[in-house]
């Protein structure tokens, strides 16, 4: 058990160290600090904060009502581009957070991160050469529609969601544990952007379409179909 907890460990150093440097390169550190508002102040993150500051001291249900944001009517944490999941989690914290409070800096390392490491991922699904999938996966990271939302569309540098469904679709370990894993992935994709959701549901439509008309694993009623013995 401990062995396979320090190779797992060991799994994920690469991408955290491969996330972070480029995290370091194109936001620099001070991004991080939850005071820092400065580098809000471009593109569409203002917005985005501003979404969040006033989700933050209004309560309402269902969870995501923000009855501050609007003019004369209630809006949504979901219409500011906020990224809804953070956004709930750090309401739940906010008496013992200060005044001013930033998560935007936080979730652009966390997507850097894991884009490296689902494009590692990925890559190991059709390589073994680990020096090649490292470079494929920096590839990954400098990807310029990645790159374009830095700074402006917070929500939207969630590609690594876009990763892990194409993961699911061609991964055979993934398929053991096939609705779990896709009702997870839906949910959280549901809570970051719709952007990405649409993409995300296209692809899990795809591997549904694949399980029923190819690989045959399930029929039209949804049931599982047991493997045929010779």
């Amino acid at each position: 058990m401990v062995s396979k907890f320090i190779v797992a460990l060991k799994s994920l150093l690469i991408p955290f160290f491969m996330g972070a440097i480029a995290f370091f390169l194109f936001l620099g550190p001070a991004a991080l600090a939850p005071g820092n508002l400065g580098w809000l102040w471009q593109g569409d993150s203002w917005q985005h904060y501003l979404g969040w500051g006033l989700y933050r001291h209004g309560w309402g249900l269902p969870l995501g009502l923000n009855p501050s944001y609007g003019l004369d009517i209630s809006s949504s944490i979901v219409f500011s581009d906020s990224i809804p999941i953070l956004a709930l989690v750090f309401k739940a914290l906010s008496p013992a957070l200060p005044q001013h409070f930033q998560y935007f800096g936080l979730w652009t390392l966390i997507c850097f991160v894991l884009q490296a490491y689902l494009a590692l991922k990925l890559m190991q699904l059709i390589n073994t050469d680990k020096a090649s999938n490292v470079l494929a996966a920096a590839l990954f990271i400098l990807s310029p529609p990645l790159l374009f939302r830095i700074g402006m569309h917070s929500a939207l540098l969630g590609h690594f969601l876009i990763l892990w469904a194409l993961y699911l679709n061609l991964s055979s370990k993934a398929r053991k544990s096939y609705v779990a894993l896709w009702a997870f992935l839906l949910c959280i994709t549901a809570c970051v952007h719709f952007y990405i959701f649409i993409i995300v549901f296209g692809l899990y439509i795809a591997s549904l379409l694949d399980r029923l008309l190819i690989n045959h694993k399930i029929n039209l009623s949804g049931m599982v179909i047991p493997p045929q013995v010779n």
